[in-house]
């Protein structure tokens, strides 16, 4: 995302960190909602940048809990109604998921 060496491109950094994401990795939903926070690489969207920041705390992504609250802070009780229900749907799909996860996170081999 720093573009060392290459042109910064954040519509790209978005689009692996959500497939990143989706694979449960929480440094990439923590990124992922920082590009949603700021608008780089896709539309401006704080009920997704909390969404995001729900299931990277969910995967216990310390940096993503400050963040979290910032994010909360700045929506509407109804926007936070809408991203509640987000929230749900999201920590089926994505959240953790026995040690293949907690692995992952943890930057070691998965168990088998």
């Amino acid at each position: 995302m720093k573009g060392q060496g290459v042109q910064q491109d954040y519509e790209s950094a978005s689009h692996w960190f959500r497939l990143a994401s989706q694979q449960g990795l929480a440094v990439a939903m923590h990124k992922l909602a920082k590009l949603y926070t700021s608008g780089d690489g896709v539309p401006k969207d704080l009920e997704l940048a909390y969404v995001w920041y729900s299931v990277a705390v969910a995967h216990k992504h310390q940096k993503s809990t400050t963040l979290l609250t910032e994010a909360r802070a700045k929506l509407s009780s109804q926007e936070l109604v809408v991203a509640d229900q987000l929230i749900g749907e999201y920590l089926k799909q994505y959240g953790p998921k026995e040690n293949k996860t907690k692995d992952l996170n943890n930057n070691t081999a998965p168990t088998q």
